[in-house]
């Protein structure tokens, strides 16, 4: 049985919130509580999905900012997927997973459309140094100036 495009749309913005929130100090909070939605009150099915999110938020944080975004896109395509599944199998979920993507809203993790407010994405910076002046830019790490 295929899920609703409404039931799809959950799922899209439940694991975009996931991934988003997995370098937020709210992460434990929310790993333990998408693995009892996901797990459905079976405590092997919870840690198993509980070491699957440790294992997404450590390859996300090890990654380097300027490589994040395709990592992030990984990420939220496989517990997209993950989510759907279960919903397939268990519907009754849609009613906590929908109230646990209001909690991300209403905390800031996702925008009201079910988008991550954390994805890397990408940015474009410019700048120009004119008579005297100088310009230093940085994509990421510790910048030292001295002059």
């Amino acid at each position: 049985m295929a899920l609703s495009e409404a039931l799809m749309t959950l799922a899209s913005a439940a694991s975009g919130g996931l991934v988003g929130a997995a370098m937020t100090d709210a992460w434990q909070q929310i790993k333990a509580r998408v693995a009892g939605i996901l797990g459905r009150a079976d405590s092997d099915r919870s840690r198993a999905i509980e070491r699957r999110l440790d294992e997404t938020q450590r390859e996300l944080s090890s990654t380097p900012a300027a490589q994040l975004a395709p990592v992030e896109a990984r990420h939220a395509e496989a517990w997209r997927t993950r989510i759907a599944d279960v919903l397939e199998d268990d519907p009754d979920i849609a009613v906590e997973l929908a109230r646990f993507v209001e909690e991300l809203k209403e905390a800031g993790l996702i925008s009201e459309t079910g988008q991550s407010r954390f994805s890397a994405g990408s940015v474009s910076v410019s700048a120009e140094a004119k008579d005297h002046a100088r310009v230093f830019q940085q994509g990421q790490g510790v910048q030292h100036n001295q002059g």
